[in-house]
């Protein structure tokens, strides 16, 4: 992995973790995530072995398949798909792997899903030109850290299998790719 964002002193509200595809498909693989160690709870370290634990919001199509978590949108629907966990985190680590062919998708954090079934919190930006780790917010802040451009450039494979590490402890967040 490759340091790609990192936020201090941010919101720390525990909350879901939804995965995005918008206006094309995205692949997603290999998704382990762990709670951080409260010393209040045992840590548990769930994986994903399918779709058990996860549900999906907005108009999407989520499939899987030996191993592949895939998600498909129509450009015609405006407004966005998830595939969220049913449970709730605070502090995490969420390890992937992601193939993205065009657009924009994203791994979301700490989230809160509203009566209409759109989410809202913190994302780590899938985005096959410019935005790849960045960190952008959907309560109305919008970009919390953008990445640098060279850095997705030199570190996004388009159309292959990426990794990416979100870490978020309290107000600290850190993206890897």
């Amino acid at each position: 992995y490759v340091l790609q964002n990192e936020v201090k002193n941010w919101d720390t509200t525990p909350g879901r973790i939804a995965l995005q595809a918008q206006d094309v498909p995205v692949d997603f693989r290999d998704i382990v995530l762990w709670p951080l160690p409260d010393p209040k709870h045992p840590p548990v370290y769930p994986t994903l072995p399918g779709l058990a634990g996860w549900h999906v919001t907005g108009h999407g199509t989520w499939t899987y398949k030996d191993g592949i978590i895939e998600g498909k949108q129509s450009k015609e629907i405006k407004t966005y798909t998830h595939l969220g966990t049913d449970e709730s985190y605070h502090n995490f680590i969420a390890t992937l792997k992601y193939k993205c062919y065009a657009g924009n998708s994203g791994v979301y954090f700490r989230i809160i899903v509203d009566s209409t079934g759109n989410v809202h919190g913190f994302q780590a930006e899938i985005e096959v030109v410019r935005d790849a780790g960045g960190l952008y917010e959907s309560w109305g802040r919008s970009w919390v850290s953008p990445p640098s451009k060279a850095d997705v450039a030199k570190h996004f494979k388009i159309k292959q299998w990426n990794d990416m590490k979100v870490e978020a402890k309290g107000p600290h967040v850190i993206v890897w790719v």
